[in-house]
Formats: C-alpha cells, structure tokens, sequence
C-alpha cells in the first residue's frame, strides 16, 4: 500500500489514528494546518502493522514534540481529542486496540503498583 495515497476520513475525537488502511484525523485539525499535516506525516510513518517500529514511532512523536503548544492548545480547546490516550477506540462501529497505548498504560499501572507499594 502507498501511504502517500492512503484513504483520509475527519471524525470528531481523537487526534489521529490509522486502521485498516486508512488514516482517520479529527475534522478541528482542518483549523491547526501546521498540526494537521505533522500528525498526518506521523500517522503515514507507521507500517499498519504491529511492529516494534511503530511503538518506538509513538514514543518518539518526533513530528509533533515541536509543536507541543499548538498540540495541547488543541487538546484543550477541543476535548474529545482526549480518546486519543486510551489504548480502544470505536470507529464506525469497530473496536480498535492501539497496542503502543496497551503497553503505556500497563507500564504505568505497573509503575504506580510499584511506588505505592514501596511507599506504604
């Protein structure tokens, strides 16, 4: 598949998320031309597949790290963008896991275990 040519369809959550082939980005990105096309290149770096490429591309995010003011003016400005951070999301009726977000989660609850445990 080209990811240049990739499908692109705007929900209204999220920041942006690639399934099936295509790259779905929030409709309020169309306002944060700079954001939209950062996120959108990051999205195309990912190889739709599971692979460890793509957990260390999320960990990097290097596309948008110089961006960081206009990305969380946009998270607060439009909440829904949140969903982002969970490692499911529902689109069009489907169940997507992001397993980069399985393993930040899980590392996180693991870490917090771990400090209460060696704080009580």
């Amino acid at each position: 598949m080209v990811w240049d040519k990739m499908e692109i369809k705007y929900i209204n959550f999220g920041t942006g998320n690639m399934a099936d082939g295509v790259i779905y980005l929030n409709k309020n990105l169309k306002k944060y031309p700079r954001l939209h096309d950062a996120i959108l290149k990051h999205e195309r770096k990912h190889s739709g597949r599971f692979k460890v490429k793509d957990i260390m591309l999320d960990f990097r995010n290097e596309e948008i790290r110089s961006m960081n003011k206009e990305y969380y003016s946009f998270l607060l400005r439009h909440p829904k963008a949140l969903v982002n951070f969970l490692p499911a999301l529902k689109i069009n009726g489907v169940w997507y896991y992001d397993l980069s977000l399985v393993f930040i989660w899980m590392f996180g609850i693991v870490m917090g275990i771990m400090i209460w445990w060696f704080l009580k």
